[in-house]
């Protein structure tokens, strides 16, 4: 039954339906997860090297908990991966988690950067700490947060 009361539908709305395009931060994310997981599985392929040698000799439970650290890893960015690109809510979430655990794992990598002086190792500091985190903080908002990521997430 037609309401006539009901307004009609405007251009507007249908327009904010379409699903949006890949923003920047979605690019970056996809593209960070592809190097990710490349890195993960060659590693992961070293391990089980190492661990079939390591089997017959002795004590392999540390190799195999360090191993399975990082299928859990790669199976996490692989699932961030496939939601992302199908545009799915927990590829949204997944995205943004993996953007934290990469922030964690590029601020413990420690300092090996030699400076002149005293000013130089206090730049340096400041942008490994405070610089990283403020641009990582900035991509956890675009990706997730912003009017495209929300467009792009869209049901």
């Amino acid at each position: 039954m037609h309401n006539p009361y009901q307004p009609p539908a405007s251009p507007a709305t249908r327009l904010d339906q379409l699903a949006g395009k890949r923003t920047l931060s979605v690019w970056l994310l996809l593209l960070a997860l592809c190097a990710t997981m490349i890195l993960l599985a060659s590693g992961i392929a070293n391990y089980v090297q190492l661990l079939l040698i390591v089997f017959w000799v002795g004590d392999y439970l540390p190799l195999l908990a360090s191993m399975s650290v990082r299928v859990a890893v790669f199976a996490l960015a692989l699932a961030a991966l496939l939601g992302t690109l199908r545009r799915r809510q927990s590829g949204r979430w997944l995205g943004i988690l993996m953007i934290c655990i990469m922030t964690a794992a590029v601020s413990y990598v420690p300092p090996t950067a030699q400076y002149a002086n005293q000013a130089h190792a206090s730049g340096g500091t400041f942008r490994s700490t405070i610089l990283l985190t403020l641009l990582m903080g900035w991509w956890i908002y675009g990706f997730g947060f912003s009017r495209k990521a929300r467009r792009y997430f869209a049901p």
